[in-house]
């Protein structure tokens, strides 16, 4: 009785953290019992191996193939929320097997975090909504740089998901996450060894049934593979219109399948060794308390920067924002040939610039300097001029876009500047309370600014407002024969600026708007018409599986 306890001890223990100070890997055995848990723990790394195996095999392989059908030559369609849902439904098949599993099979067990639960939580939901909505987005519109910043928000906010759930991250700040960011990366690359010393230790372990139901599927899907590549290639040389349905259908030739499994590929490793290191349960960004600077050196380097701050806000507030302060009857003058126009329409691009290294500022000395209330004074001093520099900023460019209407750049700018006021608000809180979860709340943030922006569409409303006000002060720039250079050079219009026909004024900006402005722009019938039709005129190619909600509008509209 008492041998059979002392074997569940050990058993029992084999897991446990090693004491501190003791090395329990150089250590020699001492008695027979030390052997055996020393035989064991190499038994329990091996385990391991082969339950990540077992775990993430053939999900990864399916979950390649999904992603490799929805994304090839398709990072526009609609399929991309195909992806992201595959994407959220591995990770949560991962993470309840690894749940389950964390008695028999540790899941960290070298980890600070070892015996925590998971955490999908509400927040975790979030994330997944957010990755979801983006790549909805991404279907429904033709705007490349929506596109493009829709998949790097849902590559990061897919890394933001995985430390959310594998670490306690309620105490990360915005440092520790970068750092986790490219910990993430760089343990997934640490991994690739992983996965053939997993597959290894697979093959040599006891066969029971479930690992031989494993190892047939590996075999069904080895043979699969090439023998549908092979079939496939062969058909469609060998009847027409059968490789005319795969080109209709999935957009694809011959040539494509080597591009084809060299994405798969890249997928399957990815995937793999992204989530092999997360179950790792290694350290990610700093853990150990920062040694801070002094104080005083924020004060010094900051005050002369604060003063230069205030100046320049008691500058806006004068002239901008009130167009001249009076002293008696006589406003104060600007600078000798200077007016008042000019002087509000240029600089928001570098006060959006300031904005972004305030904030930077604030955040730094936050992380990397001793507290004390000076401090913590020039810092809401800074973030209070901050505001002020984005309101001078937000109408320096509203008054630029009444003479020079709009474009991408412009709202984007007004976007960038709404946002970080919203940002600036949790800054300054943070600055008066430690403990405020300022990452997670500019993720939550910028996230949901993010969609707005995503799902507006803009180049309509651009079109719209644009072709609106030329109507109003230029109709003969809309006219069916309308030719600008003629008209500019023969009869000596003379806008004096060129903005006014190449920068959102004129049609030119309007002929290389993206398929989201074609339910505005199709409906004109000026020559200037034609250059934006043959813009969009190769979404005619495209196929039922790139299937974009705002191509097929615009290739309706062409049709007609």
């Amino acid at each position: 009785m008492d041998t059979n306890n002392q074997g569940n001890n050990i058993d029992q223990n084999i897991y446990a953290a090693p004491q501190a100070g003791v090395n329990t890997e150089n250590a020699a055995p001492k008695s027979g019992n030390a052997k055996t848990v020393y035989v064991k723990k190499n038994q329990e790394s091996a385990e391991k191996k082969v339950w990540e195996f077992e775990v993430l095999f053939i999900p990864t392989v399916i979950f390649a193939v999904i992603s490799t059908f929805c994304l090839y030559k398709n990072f526009a369609g609609l399929l991309s929320a195909g992806f992201s849902l595959a994407v959220i439904i591995l990770c949560r098949y991962v993470e309840k097997h690894r749940v389950e599993n964390t008695l028999s099979v540790p899941l960290m067990p070298t980890s600070e975090y070892r015996g925590r639960p998971l955490q999908n939580n509400k927040v975790t939901l979030l994330y997944e909504i957010v990755i979801m909505l983006l790549c909805i987005s991404t279907g429904l519109t033709g705007n490349g740089f929506i596109i493009g910043f829709n998949w790097l928000g849902t590559a990061l906010l897919l890394i933001v998901r995985l430390i959310h759930v594998y670490y306690d991250d309620i105490g990360f700040g915005p440092i520790r996450y970068i750092a986790g960011f490219f910990n993430s990366i760089g343990g997934a690359f640490g991994a690739l060894p992983d996965l053939f010393t997993d597959a290894g230790q697979f093959n040599r372990s006891e066969k029971t049934e479930k690992r031989k139901r494993t190892i047939s599927a590996i075999i069904g899907v080895a043979i699969a593979i090439p023998l549908v590549i092979i079939v496939v290639s062969l058909l469609y040389y060998a009847d027409f219109v059968f490789a005319y349905r795969i080109r209709e259908t999935l957009h694809i030739n011959g040539e494509d399948v080597v591009l084809w499994l060299m994405l798969f590929v890249f997928i399957f490793f990815a995937t793999y060794c992204g989530l092999r290191f997360y179950g790792k349960g290694e350290k990610i960004g700093e853990n150990k308390e920062r040694k801070r600077f002094p104080a005083i050196t924020a004060i010094t380097a900051l005050s002369l920067l604060t003063i230069i701050y205030i100046w320049f806000s008691m500058i806006q507030i004068i002239y901008l924002f009130f167009g001249a302060a009076s002293n008696g009857n006589t406003p104060l003058s600007l600078p000798d040939g200077y007016t008042y126009a000019k002087y509000a329409r240029e600089g928001f691009f570098q006060l959006l610039t300031v904005c972004v290294i305030n904030l930077c500022i604030v955040i730094f000395t936050k992380a990397f300097f001793e507290e004390s209330r000076i401090v913590k004074a020039i810092l809401t001093t800074i973030s209070a001029c901050t505001y002020i520099m984005i309101a001078s900023a937000a109408t320096r460019m509203f008054m630029y876009i009444g003479v020079y209407n709009l474009t991408v750049n412009r709202i984007v700018v007004l976007w960038a500047l709404a946002t970080i006021a919203i940002l600036l608000l949790g800054v300054i809180i943070s600055i008066f309370k430690d403990n405020f979860p300022l990452f997670r709340f500019g993720v939550i943030v910028v996230s949901i600014c993010y969609l707005a922006l995503s799902f507006s569409h803009m180049e309509y409303f651009i079109a719209s407002y644009n072709l609106a006000k030329i109507k109003e002060d230029h109709p003969k720039y809309l006219e069916k024969e309308y030719d600008y250079e003629t008209y500019y050079y023969d009869e000596g219009e003379d806008t004096g600026n060129v903005e006014y026909t190449t920068d959102g004024y004129g049609t030119d900006y309007l002929k290389y708007l993206s398929t989201d402005a074609a339910p505005v722009i199709l409906k004109e019938n000026g020559r200037w018409t034609n250059t934006y039709k043959m813009t969009i005129d190769d979404v005619k190619e495209e196929s039922l599986r790139q299937f974009n909600l705002s191509h097929f509008i615009a290739k309706k509209m062409l049709e007609n």
